[in-house]
């Protein structure tokens, strides 16, 4: 029986050989309480051989009910180490009885508070639970190394493979551990952003996006619904191109023409379809989830992340474009904002390393249409690129910004064209207005006979600009 493998030894055992157990006992034995007694540290040699004979008879049991073990060995060597660590539980109990009855006030250390406790507590948890995600020869090689502090002779020795091997075993539990822990504390929007991506391009989301959905509830709802917008999506029978896009136009402002009592007129219904115009346009109104992130002054010092839904009085206009190679001279974009919105920013691009700006004429906060040009950039294969437009309502005093307040004398023109501001008349240059950008003017002849003038911008900054950038409204 000693030429048997450790499994033919097991099947043997299973079949009703006594002997054979006896067999893998006596093979074992001598590394089992080795082993035992570096997980004990000290407690004594009976200790561990007390150990050793537990877990041998919970194997002999095991053996019995449960066919089919293929690793022998490292499944010895588990049970003899949770009965090990069963046994220091057990003499921690017992010595934390003791300290209790013969120290009946112990002061509270500040770690020992009960929040300190709680969160220490808690990071156990999700440690323990990213351990119990790894691979079994991952997880026993990480335990075995990290807890125990054996050498990676001594791991290499009992899985049976090379010190090299169990070096890499080790860093690659370490490393799956640790991505585990920075993706549950994954900003939200972050991931959000890429579960919408990844459903408009067909792909699948990143790794890390996956590893946070394991432990974010509202996340996975957000994907779930997004799942349950496909599957119904995909319900609906193929319309030709022209018809598509009317559909989508009717689609995304319904809410608009069903709050306004249903008094859309027919030319209302022709403005929605040319905001729409060109296939693959997707127009996001008031309450639509964001498709992307969104950080403008537009809409206030705090951003609004992907998925979250857009304000009242905004709008986002998306298309998806192609863009060839073989040529610096990529087409130009038209995007135009629902009725009564006007440009309010242009969003990055996503999809191509390529920046786009607005084309000469356009004025932000002023235009309903943007035009979007591309950079120069020779391309080396046709790429695809989300082009979005920001779209606002203008507020007080036409301005795009919340909160446009006005001193007493102050009134509010518009830039005429991109001009610098300088921090006096002729002096320095301290920032830009944009063509279109509503600025705050203090009235004097000071202005007049210098040709400059004091602004304020929708942020705030202050400055001095030509008379001549600048035009009323």
């Amino acid at each position: 029986r000693s030429a048997l493998t450790d499994v033919q030894l097991a099947d043997a055992y299973r079949a009703g050989d006594e002997q054979a157990f006896a067999v893998l006992h006596d093979r074992y034995r001598a590394q089992l309480l080795r082993y035992a007694g570096s997980v004990l540290r000290g407690q004594g040699d009976g200790i561990a051989e007390d150990v050793v004979q537990e877990a041998m008879l919970r194997a002999g049991r095991a053996l019995r009910r449960e066919p089919g073990i293929a690793e022998v060995r490292p499944w010895l060597y588990r049970l003899v180490r949770n009965c090990a660590l069963d046994e220091l539980s057990r003499a921690r109990e017992a010595a934390a009885r003791l300290v209790a009855d013969q120290a009946h006030a112990v002061p509270i250390a500040p770690e020992q508070e009960p929040p300190a406790a709680a969160e220490r507590r808690q990071r156990l948890r999700d440690v323990l639970a990213d351990v119990a995600d790894l691979s079994p020869v991952q997880r026993h090689a990480l335990l075995r190394r990290a807890v125990d502090g054996v050498t990676h002779a001594e791991l290499a020795l009992e899985l049976g493979i090379t010190e090299e091997a169990s070096k890499g075993l080790v860093h690659r539990a370490r490393a799956g551990v640790a991505a585990r822990g920075e993706a549950r504390s994954a900003d939200c929007s972050s991931v959000r952003s890429d579960l919408l991506g990844a459903a408009d391009e067909r792909r699948r989301a990143s790794t890390r996006t996956y590893r946070h959905l394991a432990s974010c509830g509202p996340c996975r709802a957000f994907r779930a619904s997004l799942r349950a917008q496909r599957r119904a999506l995909a319900l609906l029978p193929p319309l030709p191109a022209g018809l598509a896009v009317l559909a989508s136009a009717k689609l995304a402002f319904a809410g608009k023409v069903s709050a306004g009592g249903g008094k859309a007129t027919a030319a209302a219904a022709g403005a929605l379809a040319a905001g729409a115009a060109g296939l693959g346009t997707v127009t996001f109104l008031a309450g639509d989830p964001a498709p992307v992130a969104v950080r403008s002054p537009a809409v206030g010092p705090a951003a609004i992340a992907a998925g979250e839904p857009l304000p009242r009085g905004t709008a986002v206009v998306r298309r998806t474009v192609e863009l060839r190679p073989g040529t610096d001279r990529h087409p130009a974009l038209t995007l135009a904002c629902p009725p009564r919105l006007r440009v309010a920013d242009l969003l990055p691009l996503e999809g191509a390393r390529l920046t786009a700006s607005y084309a000469s004429g356009v004025d932000v906060g002023v235009d309903r249409t943007a035009v979007v040009r591309f950079d120069r950039r020779r391309l080396p294969r046709t790429v695809r690129v989300d082009v979005s437009i920001l779209c606002k309502r203008p507020g007080a005093h036409d301005a795009l910004v919340p909160r446009f307040g006005l001193a007493p004398g102050e009134r509010v023109v518009h830039a005429r064209t991109a001009a610098p501001i300088a921090a006096r008349p002729g002096g320095e240059t301290i920032g830009s207005l944009r063509p279109g950008e509503p600025v705050r003017v203090a009235g004097g002849a000071r202005a007049a006979s210098t040709g400059w003038v004091r602004v304020r911008t929708e942020l705030g900054a202050r400055g001095w600009v030509r008379a001549g950038a600048l035009r009323q409204r």
